[in-house]
């Protein structure tokens, strides 16, 4: 079994870019092998439109340009005319409605300035504190108070994590 040539190689060979004893092996091993010799084909067609892509266009023909100017010299020589300005008419609801608008917001503002104005409680101090029995005396929760200061005596803390379960308990008692 044969080694095929690499596509570099292949490329190499197709711009003349290789050594003389590198160029005669792979025109060898081409001599020998359909399936290079067809990639050499392939590489050879994309090369191909490459450079044909990149070929410069062709110079136009004698006289093209001196033509092309005798045809487009009046155009160019010329002076523009001056467009005449054209006035859009603005719809006249349009600013009537504007003035309308701020009229009726200066008149709302003056009129909400002027309105009497509520007077402001006075600050008081919040009551001094009292005990939580005191507090909850006529509500019907006295049991529930009881029952929180017990839970907390009991576990010897008044930690939050203790409250927590305590107030828990609480919520979850019928």
């Amino acid at each position: 079994m044969t080694t095929h040539l690499e596509i570099t190689t292949i490329y190499a060979l197709l711009d003349g870019e290789l050594e003389p004893l590198a160029e005669r092996s792979a025109e060898g091993h081409l001599l020998r092998c359909a399936e290079c010799r067809a990639v050499r084909e392939e590489c050879g067609a994309v090369l191909a439109s490459l450079r044909w892509y990149a070929a410069a266009p062709p110079p136009p023909p004698v006289g093209y340009w001196s033509r092309f100017w005798e045809r487009f010299a009046d155009r160019v020589s010329r002076t523009p005319e001056r467009p005449a300005a054209v006035r859009r008419p603005r719809p006249a609801w349009r600013e009537t409605a504007m003035a309308a608008a701020a009229v009726l917001a200066l008149l709302l503002g003056t009129w909400w300035g002027g309105l009497p104005r509520d007077e402001v409680a006075p600050r008081v101090s919040a009551p001094a504190s009292i005990p939580a029995r005191m507090a909850v005396a006529d509500t019907g929760w006295e049991s529930d108070v009881e029952f929180f200061e017990r839970a907390t005596v009991a576990v010897g803390s008044v930690d939050p994590l203790t409250k927590g379960l305590a107030l828990a308990a609480l919520v979850e008692s019928p």
